[in-house]
């Protein structure tokens, strides 16, 4: 009865043996040489780069390469090459020929059609008019975005695709939504952050994708001389001012701040040598007259009581 049981322990022993094996050749077998594309969706003009993905067991193949069929220089044996995009919606075939030292031969190929995604990024914070840059996001305020997918004729049709836009690889609608090539969101802590949209048709294959780096800014308080004859200054006023009549007027702009809080919401103070003084009806900007001979600080602070990290802090030296 000993033996038997021995038997009986080995042969299920072999038996369980035989079928990890085959399982594991199985797994094993599904790792076919393939191409990877790294942007995987690229746009035209933009440089991406192939690798071969080998996992078999025969690891001295030769590699060779092809773009279109043309032979690419200075490429032989690189596990890694590098190509520029042409035009949009023009396909590109590249290939790689890899060569065991029997001379069996596979081809493995990959068709790249470059496709132009704008993600155009429009903070929703304060600049003036005559400013000629662009607003900044900062921590707390909305940024709105909307996603451009060019086809061969123009913009497609936004209603026949679905849209996937995530902020830090976080769904902000919550997951992929239909005509949804716009959308709001907050911004978050951090210096940047990561915008991407994913775009699928109607089959649900995805047809593009495209990420970026979004920087945020803070508030920025500057001051500027209002003149009565010519209006508000363009320029920042100079450290230190000079007054020059016996009254000065100046106007303070506060860049970057949340336009939600630009009037309503907001904490503003104008200073002289850091005793808080009423102005008028509009909070930023303070008539200033004259009053003897000196120089004296003048100050300016705003904040958004909605969001206390959205603040600044400037001022000048009057002299007058």
């Amino acid at each position: 009865m000993k033996y038997f049981g021995v038997f009986y322990i080995c042969l299920a022993y072999f038996v369980f043996s035989g079928v990890t094996n085959a399982q594991i050749s199985q797994n094993i077998g599904v790792l076919e040489p393939h191409l990877t594309v790294e942007p995987q969706y690229p746009a035209p003009g933009e440089r991406v780069s192939v690798t071969v993905n080998d996992y078999s067991t025969n690891g001295n193949n030769a590699i060779s390469w092809t773009l279109n069929g043309t032979p690419l220089p200075d490429t032989a044996n690189a596990r890694t090459i590098s190509f520029v995009t042409g035009e949009a919606y023009v396909a590109q075939n590249i290939s790689a020929k890899l060569t065991t030292i029997s001379g069996l031969s596979t081809v493995i190929s990959k068709t790249v059609i470059p496709k132009y995604l704008d993600i155009v990024v429009e903070p929703q914070t304060y600049t003036p008019p005559f400013y000629n840059g662009r607003a900044l996001p900062v921590h707390n305020s909305i940024v709105r975005v909307t996603g451009l997918l060019h086809g061969q004729n123009g913009l497609v049709d936004a209603s026949a695709h679905t849209y996937v836009w995530k902020l830090n690889n976080i769904p902000i609608d919550g997951g992929p939504r239909r005509g949804g090539f716009q959308t709001l969101y907050t911004v978050p802590h951090g210096r940047s952050h990561t915008l991407s949209l994913e775009v699928s048709d109607s089959s649900g294959q995805t047809v593009a994708r495209r990420s970026v780096l979004v920087e945020s800014g803070e508030v920025e308080a500057n001051l500027y001389e209002v003149s009565p004859l010519y209006g508000l200054s363009h320029t920042v006023a100079p450290n230190p001012l000079q007054m020059i009549g016996n009254s000065l007027t100046l106007r303070a702009i506060p860049y970057n701040l949340d336009l939600r809080a630009i009037r309503d919401n907001v904490m503003t103070e104008w200073a002289i040598n850091n005793t808080p003084v009423t102005n008028g009806s509009d909070r930023y900007e303070v008539t200033l007259d004259r009053s003897g001979f000196g120089k004296a600080n003048v100050s300016f602070k705003v904040r958004n009581l909605e969001s206390l990290l959205q603040g600044d802090e400037t001022g000048v030296t009057l002299n007058f």
